[in-house]
């Protein structure tokens, strides 16, 4: 049996034209095996041109990938926890973005355009416990900068891009957040410039930074500093008035609320949408139904559920639907 398998092989990588594919079926023996092959490694020999792959019942040898595979932009990223996609390098197509809370460590990923090849560039390798990541213009120069978030030591920082993505200036927002879990960016104030929120479980609080226009000056505002386990704050306008609000989840209050922006982040107003679900850990407003207002989605680590809430108009009435209620420790 070995020398059978020994002699395909040979023949396959010697002469690719009569060998560029082959299957092996026939798993009886050869001379001197009393008992058919039962057992085999995933894989026996690769080359450039040659790669094999055991099937069960079947040895297959061919000279493309005999099974469609995934498009991995990276498979050692020890403890990826947060992702997000955006044009880091200006060159038109979308980039992945991510953060790892093993390996402390910001990273992103360049598209080759295709999605098919993925470039890895590291943005920070020791920001302990990397826990979230988002993009966003923050010093207002027409490129993408890169917002972490480290629930280890306590840290909200950004990243200047050089515009190409290939160098990065790392400045703190807020080190003394306790653990942070989650950051975002959008023109809170509507000021023109992107402002920050972070949500702290620790701290149960919800805060947006002001920018001070380039990025190098934050001013810290309590949204809700009673919001037990908070665990994130999602930036969108809720109600259609122009000014941007805020959706929360919270873990240990098992609740998913919306904050109403009043007066450009100076005044806020809490509207509870759920509080029956068992440890919220993520939300994501989403136009769901297609009828011109903001739906809410959230995630369920307590009840496994994935559940979404049809805002009725008013943004005070919400309709559930449950999506799963089976997923086991989901997090969107």
């Amino acid at each position: 049996m070995k020398k059978l398998l020994t002699v395909l092989l040979a023949l396959s990588l010697i002469t690719p034209i009569l060998a560029e594919d082959a299957t092996q079926t026939d798993w009886s023996g050869g001379d001197g095996v009393t008992d058919p092959a039962t057992d085999w490694a995933n894989s026996f020999d690769e080359s450039t041109n040659i790669n094999s792959t055991v099937f069960p019942g079947v040895l297959q040898l061919s000279s493309m990938p005999s099974v469609p595979t995934g498009n991995f932009a990276e498979n050692t990223f020890g403890g990826v926890w947060s992702i997000h996609s955006e044009d880091i390098d200006g060159d038109g197509d979308m980039d992945v973005l991510g953060a790892a809370i093993d390996e402390d460590e910001l990273a992103w990923f360049e598209n080759d355009g295709s999605g098919d090849g993925w470039t890895k560039t590291t943005i920070d390798y020791n920001f302990d416990g990397a826990n979230s990541i988002y993009a966003e213009d923050i010093d207002g120069d027409s490129d993408m900068d890169v917002l972490g978030a480290s629930s280890k030591v306590n840290t909200i920082a950004w990243y200047e891009n050089d515009g190409y993505g290939g160098g990065w200036v790392k400045t703190i927002v807020d080190s003394e957040f306790d653990y942070v879990l989650f950051v975002h960016s959008e023109d809170i104030d509507s000021d023109g410039d992107m402002d920050i929120v972070g949500a702290a479980m620790n701290a149960n609080t919800i805060v947006w930074y002001e920018n001070d226009g380039n990025g190098d000056g934050w001013t810290k505002n309590i949204v809700d500093d009673n919001f037990t386990g908070a665990a994130c704050g999602y930036l969108e306008d809720i109600d259609d008035d122009g000014d941007i609000d805020i959706v929360g989840a919270a873990v240990g209050e098992d609740d998913i609320i919306w904050l109403e922006n009043i007066s450009n982040g100076s005044e806020w107003v809490k509207h509870t949408i759920d509080c029956f679900y068992g440890g919220f850990t993520d939300v994501y407003p989403k136009d769901i139904d297609g009828d011109g207002d903001m739906d809410i989605l959230g995630a369920s680590y307590g009840d496994n559920a994935i559940v979404w809430y049809e805002n009725e108009g008013d943004e005070k009435s919400w309709f559930e639907h449950t999506i799963d209620k089976n997923f086991r420790d989901n997090h969107l």
